[in-house]
């Protein structure tokens, strides 16, 4: 399963380096730093912003006007480092919908931001909310892990009827909406919606945004990368699910097919027949 890099942001070019990804056996994982060619450099550390208003203030505004992506936050609360997740600092936690019905959660770190979004990709039919600090591509990168980005996913606009990430198609695909939600418009629309946020809560919005996606979310990085190319400057893309249809009606048909039996038959000789053993 190999790990491409896209960059998605006319005039940047992949170089060795710093922008890194750890894996296991089964990952091949290319290891670039992205740079534009002329004028500063996408790889440089910047300054920590701290918010300009507090957690809770964003429950009271307003981001119903956002094009294409009217939103409603449900709650923001700061939960502190080391409470009871895997996080090593303090966030602020944003919970809310984006039109129809995308659910989405935003971590926006309290004290350690650095200007950078992460928007994480979901697996299978998606149907749920997972943000991680071990994102799928991007496993062990120490910006995701040490609070200089803030992180965010959503649901893909229907919930799981399985409580897991997959098991959930006949939620959505009998609904016009919820079928493009699904297809492609879930990922802009809440690109759009996070960087809103993240600029109301930080006062400015991310100066370089990022899109890590296996499986279905490589599927949903390439949707991006070809529908909507300015939502991220870079992506990470894994086992991208894109030919939905041979992945679906065969070989997933095929993956779910009973064990042929260990019974099995001794070489026949010339002498005598077949002896099942």
């Amino acid at each position: 399963m190999a790990v491409v890099v896209a960059a998605l942001v006319t005039g940047l070019t992949l170089l060795p380096d710093t922008f890194s990804a750890d894996a296991d056996a089964s990952v091949s994982v290319t290891k670039v730093s992205t740079r534009p060619t002329a004028g500063g450099d996408v790889g440089k550390n910047l300054p920590v912003t701290k918010p300009k208003i507090s957690c809770t203030d964003l429950l009271r505004k307003d981001f119903a006007a956002i094009d294409d992506a009217a939103t409603s936050v449900a709650s923001a609360s700061v939960v502190a480092k080391g409470d009871a997740n895997a996080y090593a600092y303090e966030y602020c936690d944003v919970k809310g919908t984006v039109a129809p019905q995308i659910l989405f959660e935003l971590r926006l770190p309290m004290k350690t931001y650095r200007q950078r979004y992460l928007q994480e990709g979901c697996g299978g039919c998606c149907g749920m909310v997972g943000v991680s600090a071990q994102p799928a591509a991007s496993t062990g990168c120490a910006p995701v892990t040490d609070g200089s980005f803030a992180l965010g996913q959503d649901d893909q606009g229907h919930v799981s009827t399985s409580g897991m990430s997959g098991g959930s198609a006949e939620v959505w695909a009998t609904n016009p909406q919820l079928k493009v939600d699904f297809g492609y418009r879930s990922e802009h629309a809440f690109a759009t919606a996070a960087k809103a946020i993240t600029g109301a809560f930080y006062g400015a919005e991310p100066t370089y945004s990022y899109y890590d996606g296996c499986s279905d979310g490589g599927r949903e990085t390439l949707m991006e990368v070809q529908r909507y190319p300015g939502d991220f400057g870079a992506a990470l893309v894994g086992a991208w699910a894109f030919n939905q249809t041979p992945l679906n009606t065969m070989q997933e048909a095929y993956l779910s097919t009973p064990p042929r039996s260990s019974a099995r038959c001794t070489r026949p000789s010339s002498r005598s027949a077949p002896t099942p053993s």
